[in-house]
């Protein structure tokens, strides 16, 4: 059913009107065909009630999203909707008085309307909402190494010797890496939203002898790094390498010293918290974060 508002302009003639419906897991559906009724609807003030069949299920209704595909304005003060599995009657107010047209400069070409205000913001844009934390499931995390790539080398035959030989060489290499964020579920975040993130995890080598490679969480850290990114696209940046090295080869030995690059990618499991500019309302978006990054310069030896 809808509701035309009294106003003499409020009427309309031509509104071409279909309606998407909206359950409360996401799903969709929307009427094939504009409503009608085969009488004259969108007068001043009356209420219409409209019967389309064959709609799928969308489960417990939580918004509407009406699209006017003419130009002759309407505006309404509210919309219900209830079906054969749900027969009780859900109302979406307009309280706004939003206008309705496919003319953009007499009313709005479509308009969402939910049970829950914070939901006809959806999906996340940089409109209304903004970005508070991101949580990361470390624990969960995948590390995928690279087989390691040689930069540099260096071979002292020794063997005629009686002192050790020694020669030094510099390597440096500039490293293209990538971060992205893929959504998996929870609220959609529009394509091309603008966001800083920091504290991401990423890929350290531990202990001594750096034996160990693992994802490293920067909860705790005290030095942020922030990084712009839009939403759906991949951010690339330049990382540059540096190291020098002294090869050495004993009397009697050969000895071929190898600088190698390891980089891998990580694919973490994160929760974005996005916070309603205007509100108090939050919601929850959840994905993979995926890195690709250098991890470090290493100097391997081998001596015959």
């Amino acid at each position: 059913q809808t509701k035309t508002s009294r106003c003499f302009s409020c009427r309309t003639n031509n509104i071409d009107l279909k309606v998407t419906l909206v359950g409360e897991d996401g799903r969709e559906v929307t009427t094939p065909d504009y409503l009608d009724n085969r009488h004259d609807n969108f007068r001043i003030g009356r209420t219409d009630t409209f019967t389309v069949s064959g709609l799928a299920s969308v489960g417990a209704l939580q918004c509407v999203l009406l699209t006017a595909e003419d130009s002759d304005a309407w505006r309404f003060d509210w919309v219900q909707v209830k079906s054969t599995s749900h027969p009780d009657y859900v109302k979406f107010n307009n309280h706004d008085r939003v206008w309705m047209s496919s003319d953009t400069g007499e009313g709005s070409a479509s308009l969402r309307l939910c049970q829950d205000p914070c939901n006809e913001h959806l999906p996340i844009s940089e409109d209304y909402w903004d970005l508070e934390d991101v949580d990361y499931d470390v624990d969960t995390g995948v590390l995928h190494m690279s087989p390691p790539t040689v930069v540099g080398e260096q071979h002292i035959d020794n063997r005629e010797g009686t002192i050790s030989q020694s020669t030094s060489f510099s390597v440096r290499r500039t490293v293209t890496e990538s971060r992205k964020y893929s959504h998996k579920a929870g609220v959609k975040v529009k394509a091309g939203t603008p966001f800083q993130s920091h504290k991401m995890p990423d890929i350290k080598m531990e202990g001594k002898d750096n034996s160990t490679i693992e994802i490293k969480d920067h909860e705790g850290d005290s030095v942020e790094v922030s990084y712009e990114f839009t939403y759906g696209n991949e951010l690339t940046t330049r990382n540059t390498l540096a190291a020098n090295y002294n090869c050495v080869a004993a009397p009697g030995a050969i000895v071929t010293c190898k600088a190698v690059l390891l980089k891998g990618r990580i694919d973490v499991p994160y929760t974005q918290y996005w916070h309603h500019r205007n509100s108090a309302c939050v919601r929850e978006s959840s994905g993979v974060y995926e890195q690709v990054a250098a991890v470090k310069l290493l100097l391997e030896i081998d001596q015959q």
